[in-house]
């Protein structure tokens, strides 16, 4: 029998990214923090301007009352969660922090905004690279 047959998996973790035009990072930052705080939330929340990214952990009650406030505002509806479960919680960082880019690049012309490239088919491709 492993050694952790015996742990509890009491921390249900949600990993999120979405790029989403978020303005006044400032004042969006302090609620985010309050509201993680007062339900006992540990992780990390990253905000820029092109969007968000975060990796929180807390009891499953907290977690889908926290998901259910996020998405009352627009930007926050039609999340890809990714869902685990922990015995420990994730390192205690600072909660909400605010980033130039949620997906450093170090290519200021490249905007995820907008939307992906148009799409080309298989012979196109194969023509690029040959």
């Amino acid at each position: 029998i492993p050694a952790y047959s015996n742990l509890i998996m009491q921390f249900l973790n949600n990993a999120a990214c979405k790029f989403v035009a978020l303005a006044q990072l400032t004042s969006l930052q302090a609620t985010l923090a309050r509201a993680l705080a007062m339900r006992g939330f540990k992780g990390l929340m990253l905000l820029a301007e092109e969007g968000f990214n975060f990796f929180l952990a807390a009891g499953s009650a907290a977690i889908h009352d926290f998901l259910a406030w996020l998405r009352l505002d627009g930007h926050f509806q039609n999340l890809d969660l990714k869902e685990r479960w922990s015995a420990a919680p994730p390192s205690g960082k600072p909660p909400v922090k605010i980033k130039l880019d949620i997906i450093r690049m170090n290519h200021p012309p490249i905007r995820p905004l907008p939307g992906r490239a148009p799409a080309i088919d298989a012979a196109m491709f194969k023509r690029w690279l040959f």
